[in-house]
């Protein structure tokens, strides 16, 4: 079972903080994460900034899966349609994998400006090592959790996947090759 985990904090770098430290515990193996990615809204921004968080994660999510959550989670309604429709049409999407629409609304009615939020996909439920971390640090945050059936996580990564790497691109054609080597 796959987990979207948010740590929610009262603080515009609270995310960062947490990344640092979650990429310590990484480097010990005592928690692994597939990707992760954070929102942060400093006060008197004008709007929040997203980010992936590349120390933490492999980046086993592209980009337009972090776009598509965080712009419902930041509810960038499209122009003449209803905040609800919107809503409820985009957010079936990532209901099909486990992540519900009060989960996406929970996020959605926390984050305000001055805040921040780590957005953390794991393989397997990270919640009770992170809570332990918090409290050791003394630092204050609300974590909510999104479990997805293993089906529908290895489905989701499919579909979201970060594109592959892919060998250098051959300049000549090998027709061309045999040519040039039989007339040579």
């Amino acid at each position: 079972m796959a987990t979207l985990t948010v740590l929610k904090f009262e603080t515009a770098d609270g995310a960062a903080s947490m990344a640092t430290l979650l990429s310590e515990f990484q480097s010990q193996h005592l928690i692994t994460v597939e990707d992760a990615a954070a929102i942060s809204w400093p006060a008197g921004a004008g709007r929040p900034q997203s980010s992936q968080i590349p120390q933490l994660g492999a980046g086993a999510l592209d980009s337009p899966f972090w776009g598509l959550l965080f712009g419902l989670v930041l509810f960038v309604p499209f122009p003449g349609m209803p905040d609800r429709v919107a809503m409820d049409m985009l957010g079936g999407v990532f209901s099909d994998f486990g992540i519900d629409r009060q989960f996406i609304r929970q996020i959605h009615h926390d984050l305000t400006e001055g805040s921040s939020a780590l957005f953390l996909f794991t393989r397997h439920p990270v919640t009770e090592r992170i809570a332990a971390l918090v409290h050791d640090r003394h630092m204050a945050c609300q974590i909510a959790v999104a479990h997805l059936p293993s089906d529908q996580a290895d489905r989701m990564r499919k579909i979201f996947a970060a594109p592959a790497v892919y060998p250098a691109r051959q300049t000549t054609s090998p027709a061309f090759e045999r040519s040039a080597v039989q007339n040579g």
